[in-house]
């Protein structure tokens, strides 16, 4: 991830725009993630982030002490508001930033900002846009359910998880993950997985025929 954000500093010399700064902040938000303990609550459940990547389950930096892990991940997590609040500079309407920007709130165990943000700015715009945010407003309910948890309203989020899992994975996941339940199976391991619509024997014809397909990930 930190290879990634030098990148993204050189892309955003020469091109700025709200997706450009919002994947610098999630990218910033992996980062500080591998400063967490791998039985730190904040890592207990898996965030609804809104970018597709996958980030290692190992801590950074086995023998750094814990202050210092601290306020590294802190540091980082504030830099990534930062390039949160840049993407909503550039478009004030673009609901993934506000998503994004509830979530680093969230691993800073600052529950007051991040239930705001999650639901007054992202659930709200991700409802005037479900054509193209739809997916914002379902991820930042799922959030507001685990702040409940942390904050002790573990029956609440628990319920509000159950009420979000036939529509959402991550919800689902979550659920799971509180009401101590095996984890879901994976078909594989090795990225995303990919949904097919409709029969394989008619998607193997398309192919053969030249005639694309519709791919939906899950």
């Amino acid at each position: 991830f930190s290879d990634a954000r030098i990148i993204y500093r050189y892309i955003l010399q020469e091109y700025q725009s709200s997706e450009i700064y919002n994947n610098m902040g999630v990218l910033t938000m992996f980062e500080a993630m591998e400063y967490f303990d791998q039985n730190a609550p904040e890592k207990k459940y898996q965030l609804p982030i809104q970018l597709e990547l996958s980030f290692s389950k190992s801590s950074r930096g086995p023998g750094m002490a814990e202050d210092d892990k601290i306020k590294i991940r802190n540091a980082l997590l504030q830099e990534a508001i930062g390039y949160f609040d840049s993407a909503i500079g550039l478009d004030p309407t673009y609901p993934p930033a506000y998503q994004n920007k509830a979530c680093a709130y969230y691993l800073l165990n600052d529950f007051t900002r991040a239930t705001f943000y999650a639901e007054t700015e992202a659930k709200v715009r991700g409802e005037a846009d479900t054509i193209n945010y739809g997916k914002t407003a379902t991820d930042a309910e799922v959030l507001l359910g685990l702040i409940k948890i942390r904050t002790g309203k573990i029956g609440p989020g628990t319920k509000q998880l159950g009420k979000l899992r036939k529509i959402s994975t991550i919800a689902r996941t979550n659920f799971r993950i509180a009401k101590n339940m095996p984890p879901l199976e994976k078909a594989s391991e090795d990225g995303p997985e990919w949904e097919i619509d409709g029969e394989e024997d008619a998607y193997l014809k398309a192919r053969k025929s030249g005639r694309s397909k519709d791919l939906k990930m899950f």
